[in-house]
């Protein structure tokens, strides 16, 4: 079956509704956007086609020392703990729960545990609560094929990947 524009047949329907769409092919490549995305987005098809591909490399050519940890805005933190959740049950564990009604905060980052795979934003219903930060270092790039040739990465908790920090409910 061919997956150009030309074939979809429904197109038309999908072009005036009132929320932004877009879909993708069989290879996950954007085949149809409808005018409430490119509204929503400022942008045309033709605009964003092709305009990732220049950052995808190789897994073995990414930075082993660039490292993102989660920040929670506690000021926006509405208490639903879908963060803590989704990081004890398919992540790092690295948000740490605190009991309601004691006036702080319900749950904060464990940043000696955060690997920065941001599945806690993810999966908080509210717009920028939870932003990833880069955590600085005075270390440059150091891919796998460096570390693998006896090349050192920059320093890290004893914690880090590991779940042996204290006092962890």
């Amino acid at each position: 079956m061919n997956e150009s524009t030309s074939d979809f047949r429904w197109q038309g329907f999908f072009q005036h509704a009132a929320q932004p769409i877009f879909l993708l092919n069989r290879r996950r490549r954007v085949l149809f956007v409808n005018r409430a995305w490119e509204t929503c987005t400022g942008l045309k098809l033709a605009d964003v086609r092709g305009r990732a591909l220049p950052n995808v490399v190789k897994w073995e050519d990414l930075d082993l020392n660039y490292h993102l940890v989660a920040a929670i805005d506690q000021e926006k933190c509405i208490g639903c703990e879908l963060c803590w959740t989704a990081c004890e049950d398919g992540a790092h564990q690295a948000i740490r729960r605190h009991p309601r009604g004691n006036g702080g905060p319900v749950v904060e980052i464990i940043e000696e545990a955060c690997v920065g795979c941001n599945l806690c934003s993810q999966v908080c219903p509210v717009q920028g609560c939870i932003t990833m930060q880069q955590v600085p270092n005075a270390f440059g790039a150091v891919t796998w094929k460096d570390y693998s040739a006896g090349r050192k990465l920059a320093p890290r908790s004893e914690q880090f990947h590991t779940a042996t920090w204290a006092n962890r409910a």
